[in-house]
């Protein structure tokens, strides 16, 4: 019988802040086991190993990145907002950039 997708996402919540707060090293399988309160066992069922859940942890990014950036292109104000700051064909840091660099006779 499968597992509840709660400790699934229990698991990915603790990796991720594992990772945030020690690091990559220290987010061993059993440090996030332990945060996740699961048995090594029960997070094993759901991830074989840590790459699983690095490849997991980036889907639901680029998930949340995707809604994200779906809502502010739904909404107007934004996108004027972004069309005003980062004019279509120029340059992201203003207008001035481009100039600064040809004037000292370097690349950006």
């Amino acid at each position: 019988m499968p597992r509840k997708p709660i400790a699934r996402d229990a698991v990915l919540d603790a990796f991720e802040a594992l990772l945030i707060e020690v690091g990559e090293r220290a987010a061993t399988l059993d440090a996030v086991a332990k945060r996740a309160g699961v048995s090594k066992g029960g997070l094993l069922y759901h991830f074989p190993n840590k790459e699983a859940m690095i490849s997991s942890l980036l889907e639901r990014m680029d998930g949340l990145a995707a809604l994200d950036i779906a809502a502010m292109k739904a909404a107007p104000k934004v996108r004027r907002v972004l069309h005003q700051v980062f004019p279509v064909g120029g340059h992201p840091l203003g207008p001035g950039v481009r100039g600064s660099h040809a004037a000292r006779g370097s690349s950006p």
